[in-house]
C-alpha cells in the first residue's frame, strides 16, 4: 500500500495527472477510485481484487457497514 498526498488539478478534459513516483509503483494498470474525505484511493490489481472481496463481505443493509 502506498500512503502519500500529492494536490493536482483536473486538466480541461477532467484528467489528472499521476505523480511520477506513484506511475512507478504501481506500474502500468491500477484502479483509482473516490475515498474518503475527498481523497482518491489508488489500488494494484491484486490490492482491488482483495477490497472488492472484503466490500462483498459486508452487509449493505447494515448502516453502520455502509
Amino acid at each position: 500500500m502506498l500512503m502519500g498526498e500529492f494536490e493536482h488539478t483536473l486538466d480541461t478534459k477532467g484528467r489528472i495527472s499521476m505523480p511520477a513516483k506513484l506511475r512507478k509503483d504501481m506500474g502500468d494498470t491500477f484502479i483509482l477510485t473516490k475515498g474518503l474525505d475527498g481523497c482518491l484511493f489508488a489500488f494494484s490489481n491484486e490490492e482491488w481484487l482483495n477490497f472488492e472481496s472484503k466490500l462483498k463481505s459486508l452487509p449493505l443493509s447494515d448502516k453502520n457497514a455502509r
